[in-house]
């Protein structure tokens, strides 16, 4: 459930981005997800112009780009899970799989 969840955020998000880019605010109602400006960026690997990245890339990069707008936070009303509409700790499962390090992300 709480991956079609995420799958399902991230479908409206690119559906209000009108292809230009994710609206992950817009997606989740409104939730205020600005960037910090100390927050890292995360390392980012596009796929060539006309080629998709694999679910788990374009996941990670999602899932990096929550966790540098909540500035490394998992939990709370601001936190990446709250964001990208899953449970925590499901949130964390799946972070241990693609091995993302949320203390990268910390101010």
């Amino acid at each position: 459930g709480n991956v079609r969840e995420l799958a399902s955020v991230i479908e409206r998000a690119a559906i209000l981005g009108d292809g230009r880019g994710l609206k992950v605010a817009k997606s989740l109602g409104g939730i205020d997800i600005r960037p910090h400006p100390a927050a890292p960026a995360p390392a980012q690997t596009q796929a060539a112009p006309g080629e998709l990245e694999d679910l788990d890339t374009a996941t990670r990069h999602h899932i990096e780009s929550a966790l540098q707008r909540s500035h490394g936070r998992i939990e709370g009303p601001f936190g990446a899970a709250a964001m990208l509409g899953i449970n925590p700790h499901t949130l964390r499962a799946r972070m241990r799989k693609l091995r993302i390090d949320w203390h990268g992300f910390r101010v």
